[in-house]
């Protein structure tokens, strides 16, 4: 009898043969979950970095004036000037009473008094003292640089941390002045006691005193002038009588050209105050109502106050606040960098002045300091004897000018 010749395979054999069939598999399928992941990583990774390079991209932009050649070299000059530890706030000014307080040259302090321009850093050194010898100071401030300038008379000078840039005397009594954050200045000047036509004059000039932009009003006693942060874009203020009325215009011009950009009158509201933003938003503070000038002057909206100006701001790297009163109390209506409101909040008291920052915004009334986030929630409420000296928010520290001192606070 045949032996039966058995050709199955072991069972050892057979469950050899599928384990090692599925470890194959599982090591495929793990490589290929491996390379899925590995790609997803890869791919993440790369939208990060695109992400982070249109940020710097982004904040380059935004900051290419500051960046410039003069104002890196100005940068390095300021902090120089800048270095050391003071004995902290509150200090006492330099004079009788201040005039105006504002921020210049990466959180320094310049105040300008009946008899100097002084600029502090955030320990109360002083950087600076300038004195002047002007009746009636007053100043306006860009970036690293502020101009002063004695109203109805022809002294001024642009300063920065390190150094006076110019100093002068215009040709006619100067109305207001203006400077940019690349340091040109304007000089808005009465009109000519000779017999022309024009009733009020302005002139443009760089950094190294070369003149840009002229030109004679012959329609407008202008009151005030902004420049754009690059100095492109000159902003005026004038008045007039039509019909027995007062009446108000914007003007706009291209420095450099003597073709007019735009020229907007406004009904019933006198415009006060000029200033432009990093975005290149103009805001005119109105005797009624806010006007916002976007897309280089090409676009207009006004915006009708609901009470009686009490005090005004405009931040560089934000947009604008307004005070206004009624017989309850204040309201402080704050605006983004393209006008849109971005907040309100009432105070109960009358409201003196109003300083905003990127971060918050800071009232002071009947003594007392009340400070918003940008969102209209409540930071702190605390005593502040500062009345007519001025408020400056940095931030989030408020500097308080009361008499003879200037003192800090601590927003938390």
């Amino acid at each position: 009898m045949a032996e039966r010749n058995n050709t199955r395979p072991s069972p050892d054999r057979q469950t050899r043969g599928r384990i090692d069939y599925s470890k194959n598999s599982r090591q495929k399928r793990g490589n290929q979950r491996s390379d899925d992941g590995g790609r997803l990583s890869s791919t993440i990774i790369k939208l990060l970095v695109v992400l982070v390079l249109l940020l710097l991209v982004v904040s380059l932009w935004r900051n290419r004036i500051d960046l410039s050649c003069a104002n890196l070299t100005q940068c390095a000059d300021d902090t120089f000037a800048m270095c050391g530890t003071g004995k902290g706030f509150p200090s006492t000014i330099n004079g009788s009473h201040a005039a105006s307080i504002d921020s210049i040259a990466d959180g320094g302090i310049v105040l300008l008094s009946d008899t100097s321009l002084t600029i502090y850093d955030d320990t109360a050194r002083e950087a600076a003292v300038r004195a002047h010898f002007m009746s009636s100071p007053a100043m306006k401030v860009a970036g690293r640089y502020a101009v002063t300038f004695d109203m109805g008379s022809t002294d001024f000078r642009v300063d920065a941390a390190a150094d006076t840039i110019a100093a002068g005397d215009a040709e006619r009594p100067l109305v207001s002045c203006a400077v940019s954050r690349d340091c040109c200045y304007a000089l808005v000047m009465q009109g000519s006691s000779k017999g022309e036509s024009w009733l009020s004059s302005v002139e443009v000039f760089d950094r190294e005193g070369e003149s840009l932009h002229k030109w004679h009003c012959a329609d407008w006693y202008l009151t005030d002038a902004a420049l754009s942060a690059d100095g492109a874009y000159l902003a005026l203020a004038g008045v007039n009588a039509s019909g027995g009325e007062l009446v108000s215009a914007i003007i706009i011009h291209k420095v450099g050209s003597m073709d007019q950009v735009a020229e907007y009158v406004l009904s019933d509201n006198i415009c006060l105050s000029l200033e432009y933003n990093n975005d290149g938003t103009l805001f005119a503070i109105g005797s009624n109502a806010l006007t916002v000038v976007t897309d280089s002057g090409k676009q207009r909206e006004d915006i009708k106050y609901t009470g009686t100006l009490a005090a005004y701001d405009v931040c560089y790297d934000g947009g604008a606040v307004v005070c206004t009163a009624d017989e309850l109390g204040t309201t402080a209506n704050v605006y983004d960098a393209r006008g849109r409101e971005r907040c309100t909040y009432r105070v109960s008291s009358a409201v003196q002045n109003v300083s905003l920052s990127d971060e918050a915004c800071a009232v002071i009334g009947d003594g007392i300091l009340t400070a918003i986030r940008l969102d209209g929630t409540l930071i702190t409420q605390v005593e502040a004897n500062a009345t007519t000296g001025g408020l400056l928010l940095i931030d989030r520290t408020a500097y308080t000018v009361d008499g003879m001192r200037v003192s800090s606070l601590e927003l938390k």
